[in-house]
């Protein structure tokens, strides 16, 4: 790739145009012979990326790449929803999104469908909008607010806590896109999940975890406590540990990993405490029988300090 086409494609995310190519001195000719030899791949009709910045066979570019080609699609956007949400870090339940996911003013239109690619119409106010990298995209406080709007409360608190733990916004810039955001579809949904955010959660389980808890009607723990010489995830009244396990702590690639969390649940029962344990599976589809186990560990450090 030419220096000149290089810098303009580096400028735009890491993609171009046939028409950026073309007057950078490509022939149409040397174009089909790139694409044809594998050394750029096509991302959308007439916009195209290195192979170096999309590597795999998979038919789905890497989201990144794929978001700058529909930035080239719909110039007046902003990258958004789930797609900002990648871009940022941010959290999310379930998969990424296969569709790219935009904004773009409302007064540019309702919305719009195109390959992969979702634009919704609403308002984006400057202070909405941001850059991850070279892309423009909603903000981490408004992509929280337009997930929870849009998606529901669990998938609003996991965003929320994720992007308050990271540091990417505060509980004062999500209340004030709250604001901003006042009369539009979901908001309520959006200010309880800011309302419930906490960011001393770190994972998506211990986020609905803390949504269980609320559910089954089970006393609110404190988060993150020192016992000892040990982090718990939740703690109650200084007697009961709750641990979140999640699917990728004992995946196998590090055999330690399980010998260890039995050390750490032993030393953490001779400081006389309970200790209990769930995963996914035990906060999403069995919420009822984990708060029981719950209660009862709670029952049983009443019963040593009566």
């Amino acid at each position: 790739m030419s220096p000149e086409l290089a810098a303009r494609a580096a400028a735009q995310g890491g993609v171009f145009t046939r028409a950026d190519a073309e007057s950078c001195g490509y022939t149409l000719d040397q174009v089909r012979q790139r694409l044809d030899t594998s050394r750029w791949r096509a991302l959308r009709r007439g916009i195209y990326t290195t192979c170096e910045l999309w590597p795999t066979d998979d038919e789905v570019p890497p989201v990144s790449v794929d978001a700058a080609a529909c930035l080239l699609v719909a110039a007046d956007a902003v990258v958004s929803d789930a797609t900002a949400a990648t871009l940022h870090g941010i959290a999310l339940l379930g998969r990424q999104p296969r569709w790219i996911r935009m904004t773009r003013p409302r007064a540019q239109g309702g919305d719009c469908y195109a390959k992969r690619l979702t634009v919704w119409p609403a308002a984006l106010p400057a202070a909405h909008v941001t850059r991850a990298g070279d892309l423009r995209v909603t903000s981490p406080a408004r992509t929280v607010i337009d997930l929870a709007r849009r998606r529901g409360f669990r998938d609003g608190v996991v965003a929320a806590d994720s992007a308050l733990h990271q540091g990417l916004t505060d509980a004062a810039e999500l209340s004030s896109v709250v604001r901003d955001c006042t009369r539009w579809p979901g908001i309520v949904t959006a200010r309880a999940a800011v309302a419930f955010a906490d960011a001393a959660a770190e994972s998506a389980l211990e986020s609905l975890s803390r949504i269980m808890f609320v559910e089954q009607d089970l006393p609110m723990p404190s988060l993150q406590e020192r016992v000892g010489a040990y982090r718990v995830d939740f703690l109650w009244d200084g007697r009961v540990v709750g641990e979140a396990d999640g699917a990728k702590k004992y995946d196998g690639s590090n055999p330690a990993a399980l010998l260890d969390e039995k050390r750490r649940q032993e030393a953490l029962e001779d400081l006389g405490l309970v200790v209990v344990r769930w995963g996914w599976d035990d906060v999403v589809r069995r919420p009822a029988v984990t708060a029981a186990r719950i209660r009862r560990a709670l029952a049983r450090a009443d019963q040593r300090t009566a």
